[in-house]
C-alpha cells in the first residue's frame, strides 16, 4: 500500500528546508551578492540574507508544490511545472522583499527597488536554487505529481522468485508497468516509482 504524500510536506521536511535556507543565507551573507557587500556588517549582511531564505523557502516551496500539483492531470512534464511555478512564484515573492529591503536594508532604508530589478536578482537565485533542490532532494513531489493511490489486495501480482536471473525490471509485477521513474529506500525496503 502508498500512501499519498502530504501537499505541503512534513514537519520535518520544513524543519530540514529552513535548516538548508539558513545555510544558504549565511553563505550569501559571507559574500553578498547583488552588491549588498557593499552594506552593513558582515551580521546585518548574513541575517538580511538568512531572512530573504525563509521568506523565499516558504513562498516558493508552497507555490512550486501546487505548480506541480496543477500540472499532473495536464500530463506536463515535471522541469517545465518547476521552471513555470518558480517564474510565477517569484512575481509576489519580489514585492515583499523589495518592500522588506526597502524596511531593514540599511543601504535601501526607505527606497522601494525597482521590481523589474527585484524580480531578475530574485528569478536568477530561484530558479537554479529550485531546480537543483528538486532534482538532488526529492521531497516525494513526483509522488504528488503521479498522485499515488493505495493499491487493492486483489490487485497485486506476485513478482517471480528472487534468484532466477529475470531482470530487475521483469521481476517487477506486471501492473507496475515498464516505465521506472525513480527508486526510494525506505529503510531496508527499495519503493519504485
Amino acid at each position: 500500500m502508498s500512501e499519498e504524500p502530504r501537499l505541503f510536506g512534513t514537519p520535518r521536511e520544513w524543519a530540514k528546508d529552513l535548516a538548508i535556507a539558513t545555510a544558504v543565507g549565511v553563505f550569501f551573507g559571507i559574500i553578498g551578492p547583488f552588491g549588498s557587500f557593499l552594506g552593513g556588517t558582515i551580521e546585518i549582511r548574513v541575517a538580511y540574507w538568512v531572512a530573504n531564505m525563509w521568506i523565499g523557502f516558504v513562498m516558493l516551496t508552497t507555490i512550486v508544490r501546487l505548480a506541480i500539483r496543477v500540472a499532473a492531470p495536464l500530463d506536463l512534464p515535471i522541469w517545465f511545472a518547476l521552471a513555470l511555478g518558480v517564474a510565477i512564484g517569484v512575481v509576489p515573492l519580489s514585492i515583499v522583499l523589495a518592500y522588506f529591503s526597502a524596511m531593514v536594508w540599511p543601504p535601501n532604508h526607505g527606497h522601494l527597488t525597482p521590481l523589474f530589478n527585484q524580480y531578475g536578482q530574485v528569478l536568477a537565485i530561484s530558479e537554479p536554487f529550485a531546480f537543483g533542490y528538486y532534482f538532488l532532494l526529492d521531497r516525494g513531489w513526483t509522488g504528488a505529481v503521479r498522485g499515488a493511490r493505495p493499491v487493492a489486495p486483489d490487485a497485486i501480482d506476485a513478482p517471480p522468485p528472487a534468484g532466477t536471473g529475470a531482470g530487475f525490471l521483469d521481476r517487477l509485477p506486471p501492473r507496475l508497468g515498464r516505465d521506472l521513474l525513480c527508486l526510494q529506500m525506505e529503510d531496508h525496503y527499495v519503493r519504485v516509482h
